[in-house]
């Protein structure tokens, strides 16, 4: 029973402490940094474009945690574009050796992705490019999202009065790029942002140009030449204004009809005043007449008068 006991003690002790081994492995994979996402950075050798936020790792001398550190790494991750940017920056008293083959980013020891012989920088992946004065290199690489346990990025330094290496920790260390959807979108939605800005400029810009060439073409018809003015006032004066023969008479027709006091046509006019000739000596005629009438009666009346009293 005791030997039982204790093959049954000891296993149990076997299993207990292979689960905390398991335990405590678990964590230091799951450790494993995140890169930082966000814009896209102008390979240039300016740093300018890098914030606090991109910071990744400490780089050592021949990548040993004991030694002094050389340089600093920065990393981000463009996951519209679904490149990753590397900023190394060499540390105080400290200048980068521009020796192409010893600057690199590689996965492992083998797989070198890109290194001091792809600058200058060209617009296509990989790229690189080397800081002024020895200050560093920053450099660019198509990758896919994902988990990557053997990063190793190494920088050939000026330091301590000779050249020296400079390299992530035991080069090789982990990352992990993740873009979730709110990344993706937002990386699209500035792209739909900028497109739409772009858009909404030139419809501004052909709509003040169209204003402008309405505003001119409007200005071109309601302006004229002076003989266009002339012969626009001749068609429209005779019936805006009146004649100084009109305004006279105080008529509205045709000089002629005005001459005359008639508003119809010249012949029409002469005739009324044929007709109105016509009428005046008639009236005077009768008058006449009647006198004359009054007279013969009344040279009867006398004559008869006087011959009533001959008679007598």
């Amino acid at each position: 029973m005791n030997t039982r006991r204790r093959r049954l003690t000891s296993a149990l002790a076997a299993v207990t402490l292979g689960a905390s081994l398991i335990g405590l492995a678990a964590p230091a994979l799951a450790a494993a940094p995140n890169v930082a996402t966000g814009a896209s950075i102008g390979v240039d050798g300016s740093f300018a474009d890098w914030t606090i936020a991109d910071s990744f790792a400490d780089m050592y001398r021949a990548g040993k945690a004991d030694k002094p550190v050389e340089s600093r790494l920065s990393l981000r991750y463009d996951c519209s574009a679904h490149i990753l940017y590397v900023g190394v920056v060499a540390a105080d008293g400290v200048s980068v050796i521009a020796s192409d083959d010893d600057n690199f980013l590689k996965f492992g020891n083998t797989d070198k992705r890109v290194d001091g012989n792809d600058a200058p920088a060209d617009g296509t992946q990989p790229e690189f490019a080397y800081a002024p004065n020895g200050a560093g290199w920053e450099a660019s690489i198509a990758l896919a999202t994902g988990s990557y346990a053997d990063l190793n990025i190494h920088a050939q330094v000026f330091d301590d009065d000779a050249p020296q290496t400079s390299a992530v920790l035991d080069r090789a260390i982990a990352m992990t790029i993740a873009c979730d959807a709110t990344s993706g979108s937002q990386s699209q939605s500035q792209s739909r942002s900028q497109s739409q800005s772009q858009s909404q400029s030139q419809s501004q810009s052909q709509s003040q140009s169209q204003s402008q060439s309405q505003s001119q073409s409007q200005s071109a018809s309601a302006s004229f030449s002076p003989e266009e003015s002339t012969s626009s006032t001749s068609t429209q004066f005779p019936s805006q204004s009146k004649s100084a023969e009109q305004s006279v008479e105080g008529n509205t027709g045709t000089p002629e009809q005005s001459v005359q006091g008639g508003t119809g046509t010249p012949g029409a006019s002469m005739g009324n005043s044929s007709t109105s000739l016509g009428a005046g000596p008639s009236s005077a005629s009768t008058g006449v007449w009647g006198v004359l009438l009054l007279i013969s009666a009344a040279g009867l009346f006398i004559g008869r008068r006087r011959t009533v009293d001959a008679g007598r």
